[in-house]
């Protein structure tokens, strides 16, 4: 039967930028989860995770989607206003200012993200969240940084895409594929948007696996550079002193790196909630406050 290997489309997709070999030893905590209702739905989620260090300042790491259900940027939107700061990812020229809402740009990965919301029913990160708040910080490389280290190291778009596709079918485990009727299926399906989601939404079981189709030796520019230039707005935010309650507000596929480097400065996981992502219920349930559980030590 003939399958399609979308994982590394996917992936670039939903999380904006997904690469990198760490520098640090992953973690086994999960920030992405796909739940099943049980009647052949299901959610995905991502994670709001915590980290509290001994002087109690607390660093949240919020790993989203770029394209998500309207209910999901709205509750983050809404909360971002409690925060001291919240450190964003946005790969902007120099100066440049915070997006107002709606704002696009031409990236490719840009459009792409565009075309799927279109097409899966879902809001655009950059539609939803206002990122002219006085509290947001950006948190990324410039895009004069990124397009000298992507220079520098010979990478691309199309190259990391080939890297993944290689090393997906050199993996020991199942490729993460869509067989080519199950795809046709939901296209003609009368749900069809809730059936693309659950096609897509199942292929992010394992986003660890996920993230080492990615790996080089080196890293890569879109996950451990950035990663560094994170943190190290990070490190200077808590020099000054002034923010006890801080965001790291990046893509999903960031986070597996981002917390080893978290821990490296001494915070440690103390709380970790869910909100639905993706919503492919047959019949949503009721609107309730997100599952916030303490971590066991």
């Amino acid at each position: 039967m003939r399958r399609i290997a979308l994982l590394p489309l996917f992936v670039l997709c939903l999380t904006g930028s997904v690469a990198g070999a760490q520098t640090t030893k992953p973690t086994q905590t999960p920030f992405v989860r796909f739940v099943a209702d049980g009647r052949g739905g299901g959610t995905l989620d991502a994670a709001i995770t915590r980290y509290t260090n001994d002087k109690g300042v607390t660093v949240d790491l919020v790993g989203t989607f770029h394209i998500a259900e309207a209910g999901y940027y709205g509750t983050l939107d809404a909360r971002f206003d409690d925060y001291d700061a919240v450190l964003y990812e946005m790969v902007k020229p120099e100066g440049a200012p915070a997006p107002n809402k709606g704002m696009r740009g031409d990236h490719p990965i840009g459009r792409l993200q565009v075309g799927m919301q279109e097409v899966l029913g879902l809001a655009y990160q950059l539609d939803a969240i206002d990122y002219r708040r006085d509290n947001f910080v950006h948190a990324d490389l410039t895009a004069e940084e990124f397009t000298r280290l992507n220079d520098e190291r010979g990478e691309g778009m199309l190259s990391l895409i080939i890297r993944a596709i290689a090393n997906q079918a050199g993996s020991t485990t199942r490729p993460a594929t869509i067989a080519l009727p199950e795809l046709l299926q939901a296209l003609a399906a009368p749900d069809r948007t809730r059936q693309m989601k659950l096609l897509m939404s199942r292929q992010f079981g394992d986003i660890d696996t996920a993230m080492a189709l990615f790996d080089g030796p080196q890293g890569s520019v879109l996950i451990t550079e950035r990663n560094k230039a994170a943190i190290d707005v990070l490190k200077k935010v808590l020099h000054d002193g002034e923010a006890e309650s801080i965001a790291l507000f990046y893509g999903a596929g960031h986070m597996r790196d981002l917390e080893p480097r978290l821990i490296e400065l001494g915070f440690k996981l103390t709380q970790q909630e869910w909100l639905v992502a993706w919503d492919m219920r047959i019949e949503a349930a009721p609107a309730t406050a997100p599952a916030t559980r303490p971590v066991d030590h």
